[in-house]
């Protein structure tokens, strides 16, 4: 086993993301990489990949160099072709979930569950394979689009970008957000009504609350009330809310008709082509993984229905791999104790080496691998990042990791994650600003931010580490740098 430590911290790692997925979750992020090049057209695959137990995402540096290479190499032509295999593949997995969530499994032979199971399996490892293209593609359209805008000034051009790339398409959090806003209203005029719009929100919406498989987090109709709740205990309007949303979005349109003017772009031009690929890049963006989460979220039937033939709790099937899972249904494998399953729910570190992947359960194999974790970043005050919406403000710091983390923000913090979701929604309306570790002016962080107007800063690479709960930070986005006021 020391052998696999020695391994670990002899390969030079880059930090990715921390985000606490479920075991089932990873196990089919990290061995979809093997199906990398027949899902996205590119050469190319990750063989060496570490996730702690807390969650921090590492693969290896040289690797990601290379992919980062190879896309550059490839230039508009090959995001072209990465933009039409992603569409392709993600609504395809997508039909596949919508065909398996109107199945009833309780009375399905044994052949059927492992059928579907698989034919599931298969769409999900190409799927899985989109994510890491996106931030590399971020970077050479935004520096593409600014080295062809016709001005010297770094000021005007990341202005010009952040309205030029803003999608013009709506993610399901914008129609989360109409929808919410409605049920407010009907909520404080205690209209006759609001129990059925409620259950409808709930139906289309719910699964925003289960991301990375955690399908016990699905919003329930406490969790909306207590957002509502706590939506009219701040002051706010729904009505004034919904048009300040609507008015943003006409305003967007009306300052990028202005810009496309002032800069003189004409529908043919190179730099009209960039701008067009950007905005589908930011909303594709989003887009992927909405239906990544959704489709796991309306296969939890099946999953369940494995679980129950298998003697597991619904609730414990996402502590099993997807390698597990496919011997149970084999009859190769009786399955784990629960002693196991408890001791991943303390702590899971996955390693893949070579692409094989392995798992280790306990805090003892966390600390194995810590060595490589320990940045030493203890004396820093400050991060410095990209302005995603300009302003300048101070508040507490909240650092939000996962959905139990949520419910810690309070009006007026600041929201410091590694990167935003949809389901953070209800702790971004209450926060006053937003910081994060990763992503671009295309993330969705950057997105929300110029939708609810609130300062925010990305691609910190480290708040997450440097800043601790409670600290009075200084969020100048005119500048991109989050500072610790001593």
């Amino acid at each position: 086993m020391y052998d696999v430590v020695d391994k670990v911290l002899a390969i030079q790692w880059k930090y990715l993301v921390s985000r606490r997925e479920s075991v089932l979750m990873g196990s089919i992020t990290d061995n979809a990489y093997a199906f990398f090049e027949q899902a996205t057209g590119i050469s190319w695959k990750a063989n060496d990949i570490l996730r702690l137990g807390s969650g921090e995402l590492y693969h290896n540096q040289e690797e990601l160099e290379t992919l980062s290479a190879l896309i550059k190499e490839g230039g508009i032509v090959l995001l072209e072709k990465f933009k039409k295999r992603l569409i392709f593949t993600l609504s395809k997995f997508e039909e596949i979930s919508l065909h398996i969530q109107k199945k009833s499994y309780l009375h399905a032979t044994d052949e059927e569950i492992t059928k579907d199971y698989q034919i599931f399996l298969e769409h999900a490892f190409l799927a899985h394979n989109f994510l890491l293209p996106f931030p590399i593609a971020d970077k050479i359209l935004s520096s593409r689009i600014k080295d062809n805008l016709p001005t010297d000034s770094d000021t005007l051009k990341e202005e010009w970008l952040s309205i030029l790339t803003y999608p013009n398409k709506e993610n399901e959090h914008i129609r989360e957000e109409r929808s919410f806003y409605n049920l407010v209203r009907l909520y404080a005029d205690d209209d006759t009504t609001f129990e059925a719009m409620l259950q409808e929100h709930l139906t289309h919406f719910s699964w925003i609350g289960a991301r990375w498989y955690w399908w016990k987090h699905a919003w329930t109709k406490d969790d909306i009330l207590s957002r509502i709740r706590s939506f009219i205990a701040q002051g706010k309007n729904p009505t004034e809310e919904l048009e300040k949303l609507e008015k943003f979005r006409e305003e967007q349109c009306k300052k990028e008709k202005l810009s496309l003017n002032e800069i003189g772009i004409l529908e043919s031009t190179q730099l009209s082509d960039l701008i067009r690929l950007a905005k589908e890049f930011a909303y594709r963006r989003t887009w992927r993984s909405d239906i990544i989460y959704q489709a796991g979220y309306r296969a939890r039937g099946l999953f369940y229905e494995i679980a129950r033939r298998c003697a597991i709790l619904e609730d414990d099937i996402v502590y099993l791999t997807n390698q597990e899972i496919s011997l149970l249904l084999s009859k190769k494998y009786r399955g784990l104790e629960q002693n196991i399953i408890e001791s991943r729910k303390t702590s899971c570190t996955k390693v893949t080496l070579d692409g094989n992947y392995t798992l280790y359960s306990g805090k003892e194999w966390e600390g194995k691998f810590s060595e490589i974790v320990n940045v030493q970043l203890k004396d820093e005050v400050e991060v410095k990042g990209k302005a995603a919406y300009q302003g300048t403000l101070r508040g507490r710091a909240k650092i939000v990791l996962g959905v139990d983390d949520l419910t810690r923000v309070e009006r007026g913090d600041v929201l410091i994650s590694v990167m935003t979701f949809p389901h953070f929604i209800s702790a971004m309306e209450k926060a006053a600003a937003f910081v994060t570790d990763e992503g671009g002016i295309l993330c969705h962080a950057a997105i929300i931010a110029r939708e609810f107007q609130k300062p925010c800063v990305v691609g910190t690479q480290y708040a997450t580490k440097i800043f601790k709960d409670g600290d009075l930070v200084e969020v100048d986005a005119q500048a991109g740098i989050v500072r610790k006021i001593l």
